[in-house]
């Protein structure tokens, strides 16, 4: 049986509204069930990276991104890399840009639309371990917005990705 997300999430917020001034208006916060009144323990982990190693290390073999192609407009069913898959690509990532000379707390811009290889390129070790920071550029932003991003983010690497 599939459990629908509405019955995942609680509201922990309430929306509000813009001031008209400088407060932008702002929907609901929502958490998962589990953390309706605080968040799980999780056991010493204090980062990203030490939270998705954790999970490769528990669960090798279990789902951990999945794509799927798109045929004639319509998307196929989704095609999974593993944990143990996702580890590999991410640290042959995060070995890419230490090789490129990317150090910490540089900028490193991402461009394309949401994909496993954009989660990759963000995932802990290949920016969070390494304490580099991770610039999205979506290709919806339009040509103009994706130039100022770029010329004002002072990356040092840009990853660019397409379907």
């Amino acid at each position: 049986m599939t459990r629908k997300a509405e019955n995942l999430l609680c509201e922990v917020a309430p929306a509000t509204l813009a001031d008209g001034k400088d407060k932008p208006a702002c929907g609901p916060t929502c958490r998962n069930i589990v953390a309706k009144e605080e968040f799980p323990p999780l056991d010493g982990i204090t980062t990203l990276y030490e939270l998705f190693k954790r999970s490769a290390s528990r669960y090798p073999n279990n789902p951990c991104l999945g794509t799927r192609k798109h045929v004639n407009r319509k998307a196929g069913p989704y095609e999974w890399f593993i944990y143990e898959e996702t580890e590999a690509l991410v640290l042959d990532t995060a070995s890419a840009m230490t090789k490129v000379g990317v150090s910490a707390h540089e900028r490193c811009s991402i461009y394309g639309g949401n994909c496993a290889q954009w989660m990759i390129a963000t995932q802990p070790r290949a920016c969070n371990q390494q304490s580099i920071y991770f610039v999205p550029v979506y290709d919806s932003l339009g040509e103009n917005a994706v130039e100022y991003i770029i010329d004002h983010s002072e990356s040092s690497i840009l990853f660019v990705f397409k379907e």
